[in-house]
């Protein structure tokens, strides 16, 4: 891909690379599918998918969120979130609960979990002075649990009621991920791994130099480097 762009991977393994207002979509084996682009979403910041059939498109730009379909080209449901206490939204992330998504607001240190009618089901205000978060870097849910990680200080955990579960320190990641048992990331060309249960730690060596980012899937690694996205399995004993 353009090394210009940034990507998302479904739970099938279809990779959805954007920039600007356009996004390409690629099947599992890296078979280009089709491009679409709509000019009047603007930049895009993020996408989230929620199932292969549904994604959430967010414009940190327009301060828009569109539900797209899989063929990128139904873009329904639009939610300007200024007009839902969000003064400059940053990150969202789809939730693994039905039709709901997480959003975080900048400027009030503010999480808000948003259904996709743009209706606010949950907050947690204040972030900053309450926990100190203040550069986030990534957001995303899994298990049933909230993780928010600020990139001078760590990874804050929360329950599905907005309480704080955990922190693990850690600076300056490249690219984080969580799944069910650790959580995963990149520096200075190494994996990371912290284990939810034990926080046990864990390093593995990257196969190749100038990796900037990663995801996963199941057991499946996915790299990007220069202009090529590289799909690796990885068996940890």
């Amino acid at each position: 891909i353009d090394s210009t762009y940034e990507w998302r991977i479904d739970g099938i393994g279809n990779i959805y690379a954007f920039r600007n207002n356009i996004i390409s979509k690629y099947d599992s084996i890296g078979v280009f599918k089709f491009s679409e682009s709509q000019k009047r979403f603007g930049t895009i910041q993020s996408i989230s998918p929620v199932n292969a059939m549904k994604l959430i498109v967010f414009s940190e730009e327009q301060q828009l969120m569109c539900t797209v379909d899989n063929t990128l080209t139904n873009y329904s449901n639009c939610k300007d979130l200024s007009g839902f206490e969000i003064e400059y939204a940053t990150f969202l992330a789809a939730s693994s609960r039905p039709n709901k998504v997480w959003v975080f607001d900048q400027l009030n240190s503010t999480l808000l979990l948003l259904n996709l009618n743009g209706e606010i089901e949950q907050k947690i205000s204040n972030l900053n002075n309450t926990i100190g978060i203040e550069n986030v870097s990534f957001l995303f849910e899994v298990d049933s649990k909230l993780y928010i990680y600020d990139s001078g200080k760590g990874m804050f955990s929360f329950d599905i009621y907005g309480s704080l579960l955990h922190f693990e320190e850690f600076e300056s990641a490249q690219s984080v991920v969580v799944d069910e048992n650790n959580i995963i990331y990149l520096k200075n060309n190494k994996l990371l791994f912290i284990n939810l249960k034990s926080s046990e730690k864990r390093t593995v060596n990257l196969p190749m130099e100038g990796i900037k980012d990663f995801q996963k899937l199941a057991n499946y690694y996915y790299f990007t480097r220069c202009d090529k996205i590289y799909k690796y399995q990885l068996d940890l004993d």
